[in-house]
Formats: C-alpha cells, sequence, structure tokens
C-alpha cells in the first residue's frame, strides 16, 4: 500500500528519496528530511474517505425542468401546422 502511494518517490532499489534544503546546516536538513518522510509514510498509511454524492437542491431541478419547458415551448412554436 505504500509502495503504490509513494511509488513516484521509491527508487529502483527500493528506497524512499526525500531531500531537503530549508537550513545551511546538514543536521538541520536531515531533521527536516526526516520529518518529511515520516509525513509522508502518514499519509500513505491512512485512507482517504469516499466522496459523498450531494443531493441537487429543490430549487436547482424547479431551474431545469423550467428551462427544459422553456425549450419544449420554444420548439413547439417552430412547428408549423401542414
Amino acid at each position: 500500500m505504500i509502495g503504490e502511494k509513494l511509488a513516484n518517490r521509491i527508487s529502483g532499489e527500493g528506497l524512499l528519496l526525500v531531500k531537503s534544503s530549508e537550513s545551511r546546516t546538514q543536521l538541520a536538513n536531515k531533521k527536516k528530511a526526516l520529518e518529511k518522510m515520516l509525513i509522508l509514510v502518514n499519509q500513505s498509511i491512512l485512507k482517504q474517505k469516499k466522496r459523498l454524492a450531494s443531493k441537487p437542491t429543490r430549487a436547482m431541478i424547479e431551474k431545469r425542468i423550467e428551462s427544459k419547458k422553456r425549450q419544449g415551448e420554444k420548439k413547439m412554436r417552430r412547428k408549423k401546422d401542414w
């Protein structure tokens, strides 16, 4: 599961690559890189919640039906009696 989510960060040898150059000191950059790695692994373990589809509002449904009625009336006016 971790390998799938972090596939673009894992090298050919199977190492998780994380780089940090925020600080001027090597020690601080190593700490930052370790923190980033922990965050990445923790995020890859968590499952994302499925999105619940929202229901259209009553006003939107009425608006859609009204526009369909108008479109139908427009087409009926174009029609000629033969």
